[in-house]
């Protein structure tokens, strides 16, 4: 309340000093006629519109000079005074800085020169165009809008800067004119000099100039441009409750990430970089069968390829053999028929030396529970059985008139199912693909979420390439996925945490990218979580999966247990772990069970 008031009263006190400044206006308007000034005179002190004022400017400027250097220069000096990490500064602050320096009358100057009644438009010229100086950021603030410069280029800056230039306008020496910047007038001050008042603040201009007594800002004045900055500081900075949820979330010991090779193998590194050793990045080995025909290339489905062991183009799998000009892989030493190990078999196919090392498990994930799965139909599937949930992900297998290695579901199967009942506050995600995306949010809405989000999968293939030969699309190759967030209810979520994109490998047809599972434990950290449509790969540590491809019936919580029997007593012999005693007494006749399609 007390900051809503601090902002009201803000906003109140800057009326009045508009009109104050308007006053002040027309009466040395008049003071200035009374004293027969020309009108040109009048004009450059009142500072008008450019358009109005722009021609004249043209003609007095020396031929070939840039109006607005001056201007530029003032500005670059201000913006390279810290030598540490740039902190953004707005427009009024940079004003302040500008006025209150010392230099308000070459900043005056600067500005009647460039025929500018600020600086704003140079602003924007220095953050335009393809190499800028400045990263410029349009912000709203209590329904204000104003300008921020988040970051610099400091060399670019600099090749612009005068060339003494101070490192702080208030202690350093005067700066010097830059190789393009017009020599200062004689009699003039240099544009770094500054008078300091004992109290630091600013002194008042020396003499009889109107112009700039008027332009002074007084002492309430800096003190509301003072307390508007702060006010925008605390609205800005990042609370205690969101920097302990980030906190919690990162990776500990930092990212243990490494960026793949532009030069793909380590043969084409080393030659790229004319050294005996390649760099430190991943690298992939290429795989060179007796039928394989190198002139063909690279296979277009490479690891996800169907017919691996006849394929004639090239495949390749990540190298890590030591690195040396006679580094060999331990999988081209030979075989049965001078075969890879690859294609004898191993683990999914994949070469023993070449199983990746295990991934460090995050805090938030080791207190997960185990994995439960329900082999059944989830079209008919009983829900209520399951309880509510905080996360719900469906993969649907939708009807697109494709041929597929899977059953579809119509689409008035999916109107039909009963996802209202699992939630009462929480969030959806539900994988779409071509026309499913308006069948998605119809079913959104028929099952009581608002739509209130879009997550983006780009497809990458295993050598790091955005996929360009896919194998869906009616007319053109589909290189993404769409995945659809509603939301029901008020859940408690941590926002702002990750993005709307993930990009990630294919792999087997429809599955979809292990880091969903992560991400929405960050987004609802504790919940119970269910997945619709999974398979047995789907199966992950504090979720629920859903699906017919599973392997039984795996249930560990108590109450779930109880709840599935008590509808589908007849499947208490395959429910894993083992019914119990208690549990076998506690089930009801077969014969007076409500029973319902489970198996898939």
């Amino acid at each position: 309340m007390e900051l809503g008031a601090s902002i009201a009263e803000l906003r109140q006190e800057q009326l009045a000093l508009r009109e104050k400044v308007h006053e002040r206006k027309v009466a040395r308007k008049a003071a200035l006629e009374k004293q027969k000034v020309p009108v040109v005179d009048v004009r450059s002190v009142l500072r008008l519109e450019e358009s109005e004022y722009e021609h004249e400017l043209k003609h007095k400027s020396v031929e070939g000079e840039d109006p607005r250097q001056p201007l530029r220069a003032l500005i670059t000096a201000i913006l390279l005074e810290t030598k540490g990490d740039f902190d953004p500064i707005d427009t009024q602050g940079l004003h302040r800085k500008l006025s209150a320096a010392g230099t308000e009358r070459e900043y005056k100057a600067a500005l009647e020169k460039a025929g500018l009644k600020d600086f704003e438009p140079v602003l924007v010229e220095m953050a335009e165009g393809p190499e800028p100086y400045i990263e410029l950021e349009e912000l709203t603030i209590t329904n204000k809008t104003r300008l921020m410069v988040m970051d610099i280029h400091r060399p670019r800056l600099l090749s612009i800067a005068p060339t003494s230039m101070p490192g702080d306008l208030a202690k350093k020496g005067p700066m010097m004119p830059g190789p393009n910047q017009p020599p200062l007038p004689p009699g003039r001050p240099p544009p770094g000099t500054m008078r300091i008042t004992p109290q630091g603040g600013p002194s008042a201009p020396k003499g009889d100039d109107l112009e700039a007594l008027l332009s002074f800002p007084s002492a309430k004045e800096r003190q509301d441009t003072e307390q508007g900055e702060e006010l925008l500081e605390l609205l800005g900075r990042q609370t205690t409750k969101e920097a302990s949820t980030v906190e919690r979330f990162k990776t500990k010991g930092g990212p243990a990430l490494r960026s793949y090779c532009e030069h793909l193998t380590k043969e084409d590194c080393r030659r790229a970089r004319n050294t005996p050793m390649a760099c430190e990045g991943l690298h992939f080995v290429r795989i060179i069968q007796p039928h394989t025909d190198v002139s063909l290339g690279d296979c277009n489905y490479l690891d996800t390829c169907n017919h691996m062991r006849t394929c004639k183009r090239i495949h390749y799998e990540l190298d890590q053999t030591l690195d040396g000009p006679m580094g060999m892989h331990p999988g081209m030493m030979g075989g049965p028929m001078g075969m890879h190990p690859r294609m004898m078999g191993g683990p999914m196919g994949m070469h023993p030396g070449m199983m990746p090392p295990p991934r460090p498990v995050p805090g938030y994930l080791q207190a997960l529970g185990s994995p439960q799965w329900v082999n059944c139909d989830v079209r008919s599937f009983d829900y209520s059985t399951l309880g509510k949930f905080g996360v719900i992900m469906a993969d649907p297998p939708w009807e697109i008139h494709m041929d597929l290695p899977y059953g579809i579901i119509k689409d008035d199967e999916m109107r039909q199912m009963d996802i209202a009942c699992l939630q009462d506050s929480g969030v959806i995600f539900l994988w779409v693909t071509g026309r499913a995306m308006e069948l998605g949010r119809e079913l959104m809405e028929r099952w009581g979420y608002k739509r209130v989000e879009e997550l983006l999968w780009v497809k990458i293939n295993q050598l790091q390439r955005i996929i360009r030969t896919g194998r869906t699309g009616h007319w053109l190759n589909h290189s993404k996925e769409h995945c659809l967030v509603g939301i029901k209810g008020s859940p408690s979520l941590n926002k702002m945490i990750d993005t709307d994109v993930l990009v990630a490998e294919v792999r087997e047809t429809s599955r979809k990218p292990d880091e969903m599972y992560p991400l929405l434990e960050r987004l609802s950290p504790g919940t119970r979580k269910l997945e619709i449509f999974g398979r047995q790969h789907n199966t992950q540590p504090g979720w629920i999966t859903l699906g017919n491809q599973l392997d039984g019936t795996h249930l560990m919580e108590p109450e779930l247990r109880k709840r599935f029997l008590a509808r589908y007593p007849e499947k208490a012999g395959e429910l894993t772990p083992p019914v119990d005693p208690s549990e076998q007494r506690a089930l009801p006749s077969a014969n007076n069970a409500n029973t319902g399609d489970v198996d898939g």
